[in-house]
């Protein structure tokens, strides 16, 4: 309904005469005479913005018309304004039982009740129809004046109480909205809060693993060089000692993964291969996404190159760009062990810039939603499954390392997200020792620094192994002792201990005289990154870096290394 148009007006009356005074007065002859008045009152330029509007009248002889015109405007989406409604009707309804059943139906008409008599008091009639401010009494015979101002008044307030109503409602539907985005938000920050709990307990986790790993790598070497001595040339030993060798593999890659979640929240950026990363990534999930029968495959043409970004916030990107795909196509109906059901990741460069492209085989996304695709809040999964902010993130994340992301999809067959980011011209840091060279028998002192018996233990057999002489100590201060009254070639050791970590312990010991010509070994089960955002040898005091855990090989090829 057009409410600019015309103010509908019902009249409801057991006389026709009635009608057409009411048709007189609010005729659109008196609604120009009151417009004039209006406008003399006014100023010129103000004129304009007060308009009297002209009424369509309808008019009715007994109650239950008047009451079935009203049912049908409603009906019809052009419902009255104002009834004016004659207080005895007979021989039908009266017209506070005509007022009562328009009120039950119209709940924004405004009714006046036209009455020459006193058949009921104030009392009685709102006893009748309740509290309501949308009823008032005219005394008959009425004047024209006041029909006409009643006729106006009571329209304007009918429009401003609808145009409430309805700000209030859009008012009601913003607090709803907002309310909920809210409380995404809060989701989305203890998410976070737990995210930054996760790369805490991971940096501890991780040194717990790496340290026992150490050992069992450490044994594992033992074990084969016994064997080798006795010339115990077994297919059975080899198997052994091929699938404990896999299984550790397995655990560095896992605990390697991990690495990133321990620097999720850091605002450092650094030089790195961001094709490791997606192995790290891929590494993490993969066993899990092979429940389901999703297979990874890749393709890097670019993994020469490298970039210069956060570590952590680029690995949440591809997390989530994995976790997407597999939810496209978990929602995708597949035949049992359909082999099209895959993450592919490729790269290529490009203008300076490497392009990752993220492919799965899912449901894919329509036009419509593509257009909104990283929007903040915005989500096709079910309530609960998503925050609609995963995207909106990796698209923040991206741009903030001068990159760009963006998406393909066609419904039923899949979607492909591309990511392009900037390669830089800063070094990597130093990925740590493998050495997988052959052990060489060596000359030397050593002396081996760990707050762990089973470390000690395990790296004084492995160089003893070598040919050199080993000493232990259990900490920074006892090390102090033996360094002061011995010329060590060699000196390994752990970064996290108690007390005095390595590093100190280290530019402690070069102070000594006898350190002049011995190299520094600094070995930790951390993740690169977990305290020292820069951990490298100049930042460490230290000669080498290894990471536990590690073969004997890596351990005799780096002090091979150092001595020449």
């Amino acid at each position: 309904m057009n409410n600019n148009i015309k103010n509908k007006i019902l009249v409801i009356d057991d006389q026709e005469i009635i009608h057409n005074d009411f048709k007189k007065i609010l005729s659109e002859k008196r609604v120009n005479e009151a417009q004039n008045m209006v406008n003399s009152f006014l100023k010129k330029e103000d004129q304009a913005r007060v308009v009297c509007k002209e009424f369509w009248v309808d008019c009715a002889l007994q109650g239950k018309d008047g009451f079935e015109l009203v049912v049908n405007a409603l009906k019809n989406n052009e419902p009255y304004k104002v009834a004016f409604v004659d207080m005895r009707m007979p021989p039908g309804w009266d017209g506070l039982e005509t007022i009562k059943k328009i009120f039950a139906v119209d709940l924004n008409i405004h009714c006046v009740i036209c009455t020459a008599y006193s058949d009921y008091t104030w009392e009685d009639i709102t006893k009748e129809l309740g509290p309501t401010d949308r009823l008032l009494i005219l005394k008959k015979p009425f004047d024209a004046v006041e029909v006409l101002q009643l006729a106006y008044t009571l329209s304007q307030k009918w429009d401003l109480s609808l145009y409430s109503k309805s700000q209030l409602e859009g008012m009601t539907t913003l607090v709803a909205q907002q309310s909920e985005q809210v409380k995404t938000v809060e989701n989305q920050l203890i998410r976070s809060s737990k995210l930054a709990s996760i790369g805490t307990l991971a940096a501890a986790v991780a040194h717990e693993i790496n340290n026992p790993l150490t050992v069992i790598q450490g044994n594992m070497d033992i074990l084969k060089t016994i064997v080798s001595k006795h010339k115990l040339h077994d297919q059975q030993f080899n198997l052994i000692f091929d699938r404990q060798n896999n299984a550790i593999s397995r655990i560095i890659n896992i605990v390697s993964g991990l690495r990133s979640f321990a620097r999720v929240d850091g605002e450092a950026s650094e030089a790195f291969d961001v094709h490791d990363l997606i192995l790290d990534s891929i590494n993490l999930i993969e066993n899990i996404y092979q429940k389901d029968d999703i297979k990874f495959q890749t393709n890097f043409k670019a993994s020469t190159h490298s970039i210069y970004a956060n570590v952590g916030r680029i690995q949440q990107v591809f997390m989530n760009l994995f976790s997407n795909a597999r939810d496209a196509m978990m929602e995708k109906p597949f035949n049992v062990d359909d082999p099209n059901k895959f993450i592919k990741v490729s790269s290529r460069l490009e203008n300076s810039h490497i392009i990752i492209e993220v492919e799965d085989s899912g449901h894919g996304i329509s036009n419509e939603n593509l257009e909104k695709i990283f929007e903040s809040f915005f989500t096709t999964k079910v309530a609960g499954k998503g925050t609609g902010l995963g995207l909106s993130i990796s698209y923040k994340i991206i741009k903030a390392f001068g990159g760009e992301i963006n998406v393909k999809s066609q419904e039923g067959v899949g979607s492909s997200f591309i990511v392009t980011l900037p390669i830089t011209s800063k070094e990597l840091k130093p990925k740590p020792v493998l050495g997988d060279n052959k052990i060489i028998k060596m000359k030397g002192k050593v002396l081996v620094v760990d707050d762990e018996e089973s470390i000690r233990d395990i790296l004084c057999m492995l160089l003893k192994e070598a040919g050199l002489e080993v000493i232990t100590a259990q900490s920074a201060s006892e090390a102090m002792g033996f360094i002061k009254n011995n010329n060590f070639d060699f000196v390994i050791t752990d970064l996290m201990m108690p007390k005095m970590k390595g590093d100190e312990f280290i530019e402690k010991a070069r102070k000594i005289k006898n350190c002049e010509n011995t190299k520094f070994v600094l070995i930790t089960g951390c993740m690169w990154g977990e305290e020292d955002l820069s951990l490298d040898e100049t930042h460490l005091k230290a000669d080498a870096l290894l990471r536990k855990p590690f073969p004997q090989k890596a351990i005799i090829a780096l002090l091979q290394k150092l001595k020449n």
